[in-house]
């Protein structure tokens, strides 16, 4: 198994967790939801001669993609996002980044992971709920949540575009079923493990959710 390095970055006005994940052996990097932090994630990428292999988009939320097509086109790299959430992704590069619409790249169907970047594999879970395509992905001992759910057992939003409360609720609990000793990395906030995570979230929102 590759030696995994997980780096944050917090960026943007909604102070959203940009990760870069490294195999510290090969070299080989991947980003998941880049957010606004263009110039911070290449500068870190080139100063540690990472070799980039791709872009994961946890959901298609304008705090977490705002990066991505940038990144795409100067590292010539693909972008993956569940296409359930392609609307919103389209709806913020036309209404945000019109300067960048001839380089949007492709969406791909994250339903085709695991992906195997160079020496880095990630795997797929559909977390819907918060938006329709909400993908977990797990790289290691890993667990890249994006708005689904936070450390302390906090959840994400499932009133917006999209959203759906049964739904957020079924995938947490897909989440949760994961090895407790793997570590939470969530799109906003910092991580903890995720037997804590499972501990604070059904003191809080069990019935909630039901």
């Amino acid at each position: 198994m590759a030696s995994l390095h997980v780096h944050r970055f917090v960026v943007g006005d909604l102070s959203e967790n940009a990760y870069v994940v490294s195999d510290i052996s090969s070299g080989d990097a991947c980003i998941i939801d880049p957010g606004d932090a263009f110039d911070t994630i290449a500068t870190y990428i080139l100063t540690n001669n990472f070799v980039c292999r791709g872009i994961c988009l946890t959901h298609g939320h304008f705090d977490h993609i705002g990066a991505a097509w940038e990144l795409s086109k100067s590292f010539s790299i693909p972008v993956y996002m569940n296409e359930k959430d392609e609307f919103l992704f389209n709806n913020t590069t036309k209404h945000s980044h019109k300067e960048f619409l001839h380089i949007v790249p492709e969406i791909v169907d994250t339903s085709l992971m695991p992906i195997a970047f160079g020496t880095l594999s990630i795997i797929q879970l559909a977390t819907p709920g918060h938006t329709p395509g909400s993908t977990t992905f797990i790289m290691g001992n890993g667990i890249f949540s994006g708005d689904t759910l936070f450390a302390d057992g906090l959840i994400g939003e499932w009133r917006y575009r999209g959203g759906h409360k049964k739904d957020l609720a079924a995938s947490i609990e897909k989440i949760l079923a994961l090895d407790q000793s793997f570590i939470l990395y969530p799109g906003h906030g910092e991580e903890q493990l995720l037997a804590e995570s499972a501990r604070m979230y059904k003191e809080l929102y069990t019935h909630i959710l039901q």
